[in-house]
């Protein structure tokens, strides 16, 4: 074994270093980089340990579900009874992240206090998840690169996780899907990589149990799924026998995986109803029909000698599934989060995560380059390594181009994918970056090539925004105020509120969730798209002269009216309607059917008077 003490590691010669000094630099490797990312964080994470501040709104609603399923709220019911009672609104989300949340928050509030063992489950979560994805990201490197270049791209691509877009989901008390859900997407394409290998086609397995928990816990991976499936039907028509255990072991698992998470996350009285924008029957059907005709092409390869045939086939049974999907449920051709009504139209395209990619070339170009960069360069060395492979080696890195591919395309549409995307391109990244560094760096020095693959790696992240920033991770990485950060989102800044009988509050868009967690008071509004009624009646009310607002206001039941001035959204309320209320309220011009109350803090309470008689 090389001695790693007796000679500093760029004098360390790569051939002989054996596999326990590898694995032990690597595991180093991850080490440090978790730490250096929460070292990144720190500010924030201080932040939150002092404050309890939520990152975004999609944290402080993870957090109320997370107690309703403590307090006892059943195991299927996901309704926020406080959003817009007394139905209240069922959430698109499922119980799957909920668990190792609660289960983090028992654990320390046998520690601690029940107000600081939430912090500490807040703060836990994100960090484990942050050591999960960059060991992933380490063996997908490896895997994709094979054992030549397998140790440099490993801790190449852990590295370049420090400036990859997917990080800023992993900050200190971000506790929303989005991390589990980029870990399911690296594990599906971890899996489906290691099975094009016919020695290791069992890993599908991992790809298909991956894919159905994904399903289960939102939609955001359909579209990565359904592509890395139909890479997999394509590398059976091109190869025929040497593709079909892969196919094989793929079918199998979905077809045993999608019921089991379907039945495990969906209640009963729910399962003869179609919804679009979470896992429903729709998608359960049409992943059943998809699996089972992957098992019958699979079954079928002796009798498809021809590729042809394979590719005829292939494609009837192809349509076939398509055309269950847009016979059967054609209200789910249409955009799940999208509106019919203009006003919420309005109002959801003023949201930071919803904005397609081509808004922000004109108006933010240094951001969409940020984007686009990583990712032309992922699907450019994609296409490189695919040109360079052997014919039976190719592959893998078609599906990683088909991948990157595919979410730059769904960036265009939500820019948000561009979190999840980020992680295959960092794996291809650093296999190229492995690869160039073979050839031009000193041969007999590890430390030579690692100093060229972190170099070489950088294109593929997004180091130029995090320069920008000053390496501080975006402490806002989701949902963020209609054309201003929200500011009036920290516990202290709910005392005021706190201080009132418990009531229903009239409430702008983006602060109901905060207030949720962070106040015993129920609200109106907030920041989802199934909270239709709500989300409308506010829009208008706030936008609406002063007797039609009043109307709006009390047909809800709500006992007060608050908001806050610094939050964006009513700035933008009062620029769109500078006659509305939201533009009286803001200049100090209040309507006499509101009275108002004095609380401590940023946020303005108003009673509604009684009416008249």
């Amino acid at each position: 074994m090389t001695d790693l003490t007796a000679r500093p590691l760029s004098h360390v010669e790569a051939g002989p270093v054996s596999l326990w000094t590898r694995l032990r630099l690597e595991w180093i490797c991850l080490a440090g980089v978790v730490l250096a990312s929460v070292m990144r964080a720190s500010a924030f994470l201080m932040d939150v340990w002092r404050t309890g501040v939520f990152n975004d709104t999609d944290d402080a609603t993870r957090m109320v579900q997370v107690r309703a399923l403590m307090a006892g709220q059943s195991w299927f019911d996901m309704t926020l009874y406080r959003l817009d009672p007394p139905t209240g609104i069922v959430m698109h989300w499922s119980r799957v992240v909920d668990v190792p949340i609660a289960v983090l928050v028992w654990i320390f509030n046998h520690i601690t206090t029940p107000e600081r063992g939430e912090i500490l489950a807040r703060i836990a979560f994100p960090l484990i998840l942050t050591a999960i994805f960059v060991f992933l990201l380490s063996r997908t490197g490896r895997a994709l690169a094979g054992p030549e270049n397998g140790h440099v791209a490993s801790m190449t691509a852990m590295v370049g996780a420090l400036f990859a877009s997917a990080i800023i989901q992993f900050v200190p008390g971000r506790i929303d899907h989005h991390a589990p859900q980029i870990i399911l997407l690296t594990l599906f394409f971890l899996g489906l990589v290691r099975s094009f290998d016919a020695t290791t086609a069992r890993s599908a397995i991992v790809s298909g149990a991956s894919a159905a928990l994904s399903l289960a816990i939102s939609l955001e991976n359909l579209p990565f799924i359904a592509t890395g499936t139909a890479v997999v039907a394509l590398h059976w028509i091109i190869r025929g026998d040497r593709a079909g255990r892969q196919m094989a072991w793929l079918a199998g698992a979905l077809l045993a995986c999608l019921p089991v998470t379907f039945v495990a996350t969906v209640g009963p009285l729910q399962w003869m109803h179609p919804v679009c924008d979470a896992y429903s029957s729709p998608f359960l059907l049409t992943g059943l029909a998809g699996a089972a005709s992957l098992g019958i092409l699979a079954r079928a390869t002796c009798s498809l000698r021809v590729w042809k045939a394979r590719a005829g086939v292939a494609t009837l049974l192809g349509a076939g599934v398509v055309a269950i999907f847009v016979i059967g449920f054609p209200d789910c051709l249409h955009d799940p989060l999208g509106s019919s009504d203009p006003l919420i139209a309005l109002w959801l395209r003023n949201i930071d995560e919803g904005r397609p990619l081509t808004a922000l070339i004109f108006g933010d170009p240094f951001r969409a380059a940020a984007i686009l960069v990583p990712n032309l360069f992922g699907i450019l060395a994609a296409v490189t390594m695919m040109r360079k492979a052997e014919p039976d080696q190719r592959a893998p890195w078609l599906l990683a181009a088909a991948l990157i591919a595919i979410g730059l395309a769904g960036a265009c549409w939500q820019m948000r994918v561009d979190t999840s995307t980020s992680a295959i391109t960092l794996c291809v990244g650093a296999v190229f970056a492995a690869h160039v560094a073979r050839r031009f760096a000193d041969a007999d020095r590890l430390s030579s090539k690692l100093v060229w693959g972190f170099t070489l790696i950088l294109p593929f992240t997004n180091l130029p925004e995090a320069l920008a920033s000053g390496f501080e991770p975006d402490a806002k990485p989701a949902i963020t105020a209609s054309d201003t950060t929200t500011t009036c989102d920290h516990p202290a800044d709910f005392a005021g509120l706190r201080q009132l009988p418990q009531a229903l509050l009239f409430d702008p868009i983006d602060a109901g969730p905060h207030i949720l967690a962070n106040t015993q008071h129920s609200v109106v509004a907030a920041s989802y798209h199934r909270a239709k009624r709500g989300n409308r009646l506010v829009l208008e009310a706030f936008m609406s002269g002063s007797d039609l607002a009043e109307r709006d206001v009390r047909s809800t039941g709500a006992s007060y009216l608050v908001f806050c001035p610094q939050i964006g959204e009513m700035k933008f309320d009062a620029r769109k309607a500078p006659d509305g209320l939201a533009a009286m309220l803001m200049a100090n011009r209040v309507p006499d059917w509101l009275v108002p109350v004095d609380v401590p803090g940023p946020y303005r309470v108003f009673a509604l008077r009684k009416p008249a008689g």
